[in-house]
Order: C-alpha cells, then sequence, then structure tokens
C-alpha cells in the first residue's frame, strides 16, 4: 500500500464518527476494519512465516461484532504486497487462529479472549481488538477511543516477541507501550 494510502486510511479512523459539513460519517466499525486490512501491508512476517508470493495474507476473526460484517467486505479483493488477502470466521478451536497471519479478536469474554492470546504467545500472528484492556491482556494492537478517534495501541514487546516487524509508520501513529505482563 502507498504510505499516502495508509496516511489517508489513518486520517479517515481519526475522523469523529459525527457527521460534518467537511466529511461523509464514517462508522467506527468500518474504520476499524479499515485499520485492520491496513495492517498487512505494515506488519513484516518472519520468513518462516511469511506466505509464499502466490499464497494470500489471512485475516482471521474470533467473537461476534459488527466490525467483522465491515472486515469482510473490507477484505473483498484486496491485496498486501501483491498478495490476496481472506477471510476467516474462527470457532472456538485457537489452532485455527495459529493458521492466520491477523486474528481480530471480540469478544466479551475475558477469559476466552486471554485463552486465545497465550496459544498464539510468540507464533507470528498479529492480533488485534477493539478493547481498551486488549493489550493489556497480552495483545498486540488495541484500536481504542482517544478523544473522538480511533488510535492504535500497540504492545511494542508483544509484536517483537512474536518475531513481528512493526513499520515506523505504523508506529508513528500509534500509542506504543511496552511490556509483556498478563493482565486478566
Amino acid at each position: 500500500m502507498h504510505p499516502a494510502l495508509l496516511s489517508w486510511i489513518l486520517l479517515l479512523a481519526y475522523l469523529p464518527t459525527a457527521p460534518s459539513a467537511e466529511a461523509p460519517p464514517v462508522s467506527e466499525e468500518t474504520a476499524v476494519a479499515l485499520f485492520i486490512v491496513a495492517f498487512t501491508r505494515y506488519v513484516e512476517w518472519p520468513a518462516n512465516a511469511s506466505p509464499p508470493a502466490d499464497q494470500p495474507i489471512v485475516i482471521g476473526a474470533f467473537g461476534r461484532s459488527p466490525v467483522i460484517d465491515e472486515l469482510k467486505a473490507a477484505i473483498a479483493g484486496r491485496s498486501a504486497e501483491c498478495r490476496p488477502i481472506r477471510f476467516k470466521l474462527l470457532g472456538s478451536d485457537s489452532r485455527e487462529a495459529s493458521s492466520c497471519h491477523v486474528v481480530f479478536v471480540h469478544s466479551p469474554d475475558a477469559r476466552r479472549v486471554s485463552a486465545l492470546l497465550q496459544s498464539l504467545e510468540g507464533k507470528p500472528v498479529l492480533t488485534v481488538g477493539a478493547a481498551d484492556r486488549f493489550v493489556d491482556q497480552g495483545g498486540m494492537i488495541a484500536l481504542v477511543r482517544r478523544d473522538e478517534r480511533l488510535k492504535p495501541v500497540v504492545n511494542l514487546d508483544r509484536a517483537r516477541a512474536s518475531e513481528l516487524l512493526l513499520s515506523s509508520k505504523l508506529l508513528a501513529v500509534s500509542e506504543v507501550r511496552r511490556g509483556l505482563a498478563w493482565k486478566p
């Protein structure tokens, strides 16, 4: 993805969801979905986890949320670094999640979220959530509201422990946290 396009997507996601005369309203669900798709272009997976050029990048979703429908729509026909992006709805078996490159987690059950994140610990799977405590639970990126806008909150140590390299462009627009402590 061209850097200018990421800037546009991030700007769009930062817009308030209320209508204004200058910009059309964007739902929070759509903004979250666009962020997740954009992340695929600003993360480098280790060589042993990076799909071959003809294989898709797989974004999985765990839980129930209107974001998941928006995510499916946002993925349709998209590619990252010349690789198609595919969507996978995940069930309760955490082994399915380890076959994905990105996993969006949305579940009100903190124990299930914690168990899923623990099962992915150290694996090259980017974990993204929309809850304020997601990075404290062991997730890598949380999309949270800050001053009526969505902002990525990144747990850099978690990403590094899974051998994922996050682009400096992504980190520049994120709130970066460090630490591996679990707080279920």
